[in-house]
């Protein structure tokens, strides 16, 4: 009986540690966080974010992703928005975000005319200091030329918030 009871609490032991173990990787499997790659021929290192924003509906039959590009000194310098079924060809799209504060902010693509699903944005220098400090609520990608949108709430809202504390 007592053998019994001694291995009921290292059972007990067990499961919580196992749990504490379980809790930890979930909040880190939600962290975004920075690295640096070196080109071995120029020496140039060049930082990337863990991961992308993922951006899609339900039936994952249309979205897009927001990649950042990271200068040399840190910085986000651009955003680059692969989209899928939101029209085929771009030009002049628009990446509309609401914040939980209930301020809208506009980020403009700067590429020209392109069938590649692919846009370049940049951010000014406002919306900087609203993506470091105030969680997402919803974003939109407008596609400019075929006038198609797409828009979520199924975002992961502090996705900015903890790249920019990743890069100080």
């Amino acid at each position: 009986m007592k053998t019994l009871k001694i291995k009921q609490k290292k059972m007990k032991k067990i499961i919580i540690a196992l749990s504490m173990c379980y809790s930890v990787a979930q909040a880190q499997t939600d962290s975004i966080y920075t690295y640096q790659a070196e080109n071995p021929t120029t020496m140039e290192k060049t930082t990337f974010a863990s991961k992308s924003m993922i951006c899609f509906n339900y039936l994952d039959t249309a979205g897009f992703t927001i990649t950042p590009s990271i200068d040399s000194y840190g910085k986000i310098q651009n955003i680059l928005v692969k989209f899928f079924n939101i029209g085929n060809c771009n030009e002049n799209d628009r990446l509309y975000i609401l914040f939980e504060d209930g301020i809208i902010l506009t980020a403009i693509g700067w590429n020209k005319f392109a069938c590649k699903q692919i846009s370049y944005l940049s951010f000014d220098a406002e919306m900087q200091i609203k993506l470091k400090t105030v969680p997402i609520k919803t974003i939109m990608f407008s596609n400019g030329f075929s006038n198609e949108d797409f828009f979520t709430s199924e975002i992961h809202s502090r996705y900015f918030i903890q790249l920019y504390k990743s890069l100080e």
